[in-house]
């Protein structure tokens, strides 16, 4: 099921779900939620128009004044980030979901959108033509690295259980090499 980051984060904490994914690791989280292992790598990066200048390899994220950033409600990004959006440094839109900030990078109301990698072109394959997700690439550098987790809301019955037997699990995929596969065919639009 697929609903906003916020409402997912809301419904799991009250124990409506056992679980949202994927989250970074945050300690502020862990009296309603256990983290499972870490599920994989993630690196958001700022997605954009091929036509659109946006510094590659920024050193300073002051270099992108000027460019209509989109974000996520619900998204933690980074302190840094949300400083100098409330400074006025960064102009950022809000809205409710990924897919929406996609749309409006596509139509050039936006000239910027951090997202994790991976859920991006994931997002582009899914939701978009072939020729849309073209017109888009990324920059090398990332705004945030980290890793991915799970999070199982404590108010879940046998959260503990679920922990473990989704640490196992996610343990057996990593040896046997499946779960990069997965990523792999993920990011090729295979899925």
């Amino acid at each position: 099921l697929y609903v906003p980051w916020k409402r997912a984060m809301e419904t799991a904490r009250s124990g409506k779900y056992a679980a949202t994914s994927f989250w970074f690791y945050s300690q502020d989280r862990e009296a309603d939620f256990i983290h499972s292992d870490p599920v994989m790598n993630m690196k958001t990066v700022f997605f954009h128009l091929r036509t659109t200048p946006v510094p590659e390899d920024w050193s300073s994220l002051e270099q992108l004044r000027g460019f209509r950033i989109g974000a996520t409600r619900g998204y933690t990004y980074t302190k840094d980030f949300w400083e100098l959006a409330q400074q006025g440094t960064l102009q950022v839109d809000v809205v409710t979901d990924d897919e929406q900030n996609m749309r409006k990078l596509l139509a050039g109301r936006i000239q910027a959108f951090p997202i994790d990698e991976l859920t991006g072109w994931d997002l582009l394959n899914r939701k978009f033509a072939p020729a849309q997700k073209d017109l888009l690439t990324t920059t090398r550098r990332p705004l945030v690295t980290g890793s991915g987790y799970l999070l199982i809301s404590r108010k879940f019955p046998n959260a503990t259980q679920l922990a473990e037997k989704f640490n196992a699990g996610l343990k057996m995929l990593k040896d046997e090499g499946l779960l990069e596969h997965y990523q792999d065919d993920l990011i090729s639009g295979k899925y």
